[in-house]
Formats: structure tokens, C-alpha cells, sequence
């Protein structure tokens, strides 16, 4: 298994291994996982995009909650037998320090029906609330009129201006929201849910570039430079100028989005607080 085709939670578990499984606590181990996701960003992978979001927005409550959600051994998890780790090679060894065996299937635990739907957290729904906040300071006209002419600049058939892949899923904001892009004409694209999860918050000239020098292969990388052009074109047909929210703000409204978010940020800890009471 290549370590850009496994999950987060493999990679941190294989970086236990091979650091000859020390008895992490969770603050360490979380570090451990950001590592990780790092490293999977620089291959171009992106297995746990939630935790991606959080990383970049530098959300280390988030990230905890995430780390402790996975039940790594280490930290008392018991979704397998305790005290051991599955290596990248399927098998498995115990913390005691005894030489790796190989995994039989009763070692293998199989799930039946639909995914378990995960905890949402308040560091996660504050997010949202923080990116309704960008997105409402700025501007929203992205109707048909606006939609056809995206698609008569984009013509036939449609695919995902990224990558090419005719699986056109979503409209994708070209600057991000998070970057001062807005719902308007010239800075919606048409993608893939792939590239819109690898993409993220990242400049698009940025992400294409390395993901084209990473897997030149890929789809998309060997004209990434015309892809690139292409979409500069459409937006400065369209006229898009990129600007921060705050700075389509007077003093005083300003002034009330800080409180907004001071507001908000001690509402997000005293939940944090509440929830972490033991039951009554």
C-alpha cells in the first residue's frame, strides 16, 4: 500500500510503528496526524478532508476531537484487541514489544449496513458559522442568466475544468471562500467532487501546479498550464477582482464582525465546556 492510497488513521498508526509504538497522549498523537496529513498533501492525497479543513484553519480543539474519535490503541481505543496496531502490511503487534505475526481473519472486524454517522462537534459547527459570516459579507449572484453564461464559456461536453473528468458534480468556487472569493460570474467553475475535496482552500495556479509535478500522470497535469490560462481568462471576462470581506466593510460594521466573532468564540468554548461535564 503506497502511503497516499491509505487512510489518515493507517498513516498515524504506521508512524506509531515505526517510532517503536511509545505510549503517545493525545495532544502528541493529534500532532502526529497533522504531520501525516501534511505529508498526504504534498502527494496530492486528501483521506480525511474534514480534518484537512480543520488543520489549515489551524483548529487544534477540532483536531483532538477528531484524533480522539479514531480510538487509537494507544489512547484507550477498543475497536480491535487492546494493546495492539495494524502496520501498513495488514498485520498487527502488540505494544509490549513482541515480534509483529501476521493478522488471521479472526483478527479482522467486519462491518455490516451503512457507515456510522460521526459526532459533529462544536469546533466543526462553528466553522460553519464562520464561513456563513465570509459568505455573507459577500456578494451572491450566481442565478441561470449567470449559470448559462458560465456554461457557454465552458462549452460542450462539460467536465471539470481541473482535471477533465465528465463527472461535473458541483459549482466550485475558484478563489475560495476563505480567500475573499465570491458567488459571482467568472469565479464559479464547474468540477468534480475529487478535485473540489483535493482543492480545498488553496490558490488554484498553486494546487495545479504541485499536483501536476506530483502525479504528472494524473488527469489534468499535462496541460496544466492551459488549464490554468483558461481559467485566468474566464476571470477577467467576467471581471472577478478578488477582495477580503472585511474590506467591503465601514469602520463600524466592521467593528460589530469582531464582536460577532468574539461572541461566537466564547459561545463555541462554553459548549466545548458544557459537553465536557460528566452527566448529572
Amino acid at each position: 500500500m503506497t502511503m497516499a492510497s491509505q487512510s489518515l488513521r493507517g498513516f498515524v498508526v504506521s508512524r506509531c510503528v515505526a517510532a517503536g509504538r511509545p505510549a503517545w497522549d493525545l495532544a502528541r498523537t493529534a500532532q502526529e496526524a497533522e504531520h501525516a496529513d501534511a505529508e498526504l498533501e504534498r502527494q496530492g492525497a486528501n483521506p480525511a478532508p474534514t480534518f484537512r479543513a480543520r488543520r489549515l484553519a489551524g483548529d487544534r480543539a477540532a483536531l483532538k476531537t477528531w484524533t480522539n474519535g479514531c480510538r487509537f490503541e494507544w489512547l484507550g481505543g477498543d475497536d480491535r484487541r487492546p494493546g495492539t496496531v495494524r502496520g501498513t502490511d495488514g498485520r498487527i503487534g502488540a505494544f509490549n514489544g513482541e515480534p509483529l505475526r501476521r493478522a488471521t481473519s479472526k483478527s479482522t472486524i467486519k462491518t455490516h449496513g451503512p457507515k456510522v454517522p460521526g459526532r459533529m462537534t462544536p469546533s466543526f459547527a462553528f466553522g460553519y458559522l464562520e464561513r456563513a459570516i465570509q459568505e455573507g459579507l459577500g456578494r451572491r449572484a450566481f442565478r441561470m442568466p449567470e449559470v448559462d453564461r458560465a456554461l457557454a464559456f465552458f462549452g460542450e461536453p462539460l467536465t471539470c475544468v481541473f482535471c477533465g473528468s465528465e463527472k461535473v458534480t458541483l459549482w466550485e468556487h475558484l478563489v475560495p471562500v476563505a480567500r475573499g472569493g465570491e458567488t459571482v460570474l467568472g469565479n464559479m467553475v464547474p468540477a468534480c467532487q475529487p478535485c473540489n475535496d483535493s482543492k480545498h482552500s488553496k490558490p488554484y495556479e498553486e494546487w495545479l501546479t504541485q499536483r501536476a509535478a506530483k502525479s504528472p500522470d494524473a488527469a489534468g497535469a499535462q496541460d496544466v498550464a492551459a488549464r490554468i490560462a483558461r481559467l485566468r481568462e474566464y476571470a477577467e471576462k467576467f471581471q472577478h477582482v478578488v477582495t477580503t470581506p472585511e474590506s467591503r466593510l465601514d469602520a463600524e460594521r466592521l467593528l460589530r464582525v469582531e464582536e460577532l466573532r468574539l461572541r461566537a468564540k466564547q459561545l463555541r468554548a462554553d459548549v466545548e465546556a458544557f459537553l465536557r461535564e460528566p452527566d448529572a
